[in-house]
């Protein structure tokens, strides 16, 4: 089960990555930004107007993504600290795979395929790359080494 302060620190990450999203299109209009998603398990596709964004949009987006990471990833460590809070979770940490009691791992999942995809974008726009792995790291307060 989530603390209480994960939820508020992870939600003020959440509307500050969307905050984000919402002005690096540099449009000031009330149309919702249209995200990519995921088209299998691990692979995001961007959306058309994802495509459209100049080098300061992706990396904006990217740094986003990179936020919410840092931020789930304290989280899982904390749920995988917890006991299990229910039987069925209790079950799923005795018998299934490492991690399949844990929803901030799936969405790790999630946000590091729409990472990988804004440093895709980000390297064929000749932007260059981004090591979003340092970037994580730093965002958690560790060295960039």
């Amino acid at each position: 089960m989530a603390s209480p302060n994960f939820r508020s620190v992870c939600g003020t990450h959440i509307a500050l990555a969307s905050f984000v999203l919402a002005g690096l299109t540099g449009c000031a209009t009330d149309q919702a930004i249209t995200t990519g998603s995921l088209a299998e398990p691990g692979r995001y596709m961007l959306s058309a107007s994802e495509k459209n964004w100049h080098c300061a949009g992706l990396e904006n987006a990217l740094q986003a993504r990179v936020t919410a990471i840092a931020a789930l990833r304290q989280q899982a460590r904390s749920n995988a600290d917890q006991g299990a809070p229910t039987v069925s979770a209790l079950f799923a940490r005795m018998f299934g795979k490492p991690g399949d009691d844990n929803p901030a791992l799936a969405q790790i999942k999630t946000e590091r395929a729409a990472a990988d995809a804004y440093n895709d974008a980000l390297k064929a726009k000749g932007c260059g790359l981004v090591d979003i792995e340092a970037r994580i790291a730093t965002a958690n307060g560790q060295s960039a080494i």
